[in-house]
């Protein structure tokens, strides 16, 4: 558990990243400025190669967990972060998932799927 800040970090990247709303490039305003989603907010720092590194190992223990035979931690993981595109405010979503789910089986889930996700973090880049 030694990375969980940037766990949610290269989580909400990867939402971002699924609603098509991540801006990694120039801006036209100031070229030569690069900005880059860090959670919740832009910032202009550049992500060093070990979060780029993370964000892949992300994405790649993500697409695992869609194959899993319980489908229930990738579809609350997706719904919580809002990844896919036109996703409703954090709000609704919130409202969505406790209608399909109770309370305690949603955390639970949601749980088991980051759980997962910090192994492959602590496995693979230690």
């Amino acid at each position: 558990m030694r990375n969980r800040r940037t766990l949610e970090d290269c989580l909400h990247m990867w939402a971002a990243n699924e609603r098509h709303s991540l801006t990694i490039g120039y801006p036209h305003v100031s070229p030569g400025f690069q900005e880059h989603q860090a959670g919740y907010r832009i910032s202009p720092r550049i992500p060093s190669q070990k979060e780029l590194d993370m964000l892949s190992l992300i994405e790649k223990g993500i697409g695992h967990l869609r194959r899993w035979e319980d489908k229930r931690p990738y579809d609350i993981l997706v719904e919580f972060y809002g990844a896919y595109p036109d996703a409703a405010e954090k709000s609704e979503r919130m409202k969505r998932l406790h209608s399909r789910y109770k309370k305690r089986t949603m955390y639970s889930n949601l749980d088991k799927a980051r759980l997962y996700l910090q192994g492959i973090i602590d496995t693979f880049l230690g």
